[in-house]
């Protein structure tokens, strides 16, 4: 191999013979063998997402995917899955993006989910049967605040 400076100042490797290259890849065997083996372990990772490996085995197909979208910002999308997933919502813009929808799912217990949400002047409101209660305030207000 010969190492040799172009005029613009970059360095090149050229081969002057096969034994030059046969000599490269005998000194860069383990960097080649390690890389391959990479490789091969990324692809065996890969190929088994939803081959039926991982995860145990328990993988949903889509049923049904529905998107609408209009010029003036009006919009819907809802799925469902084979397992019983399902997730819809729309919304508009109206002086400001507003959105309602919800989503229902089995938890890995075996209970079933389901929240719904409105997200418009008020902020996110969500709403379901898994989500946390405050509890009663300790105490009575006595004064109303007035804007």
């Amino acid at each position: 191999m010969v190492v040799s400076r172009s005029p613009r100042g970059r360095l090149g490797v050229t081969s002057q013979s096969p034994c030059d290259l046969a000599a490269f890849l005998r000194t860069s065997r383990p960097i080649v063998l390690a890389m391959t083996t990479l490789v091969l372990v990324a692809a065996e990772q890969r190929s088994g997402y939803g081959a039926g490996s991982g995860g145990g085995g328990n993988f949903a197909t889509i049923v049904k995917d529905d998107r609408n979208q209009n010029a003036y910002g009006e919009y819907s999308f809802q799925y469902e899955t084979s397992d019983g997933t399902v997730r819809q919502e729309s919304g508009a813009q109206k002086d400001g993006q507003t959105s309602q929808g919800g989503w229902r799912y089995t938890s890995p217990g075996g209970k079933q989910v389901e929240i719904s949400f409105v997200a418009d002047y008020g902020g996110y409101q969500p709403s379901g049967n898994v989500l946390p209660v405050a509890p009663p305030l300790p105490y009575q207000r006595t004064q109303q605040f007035v804007h």
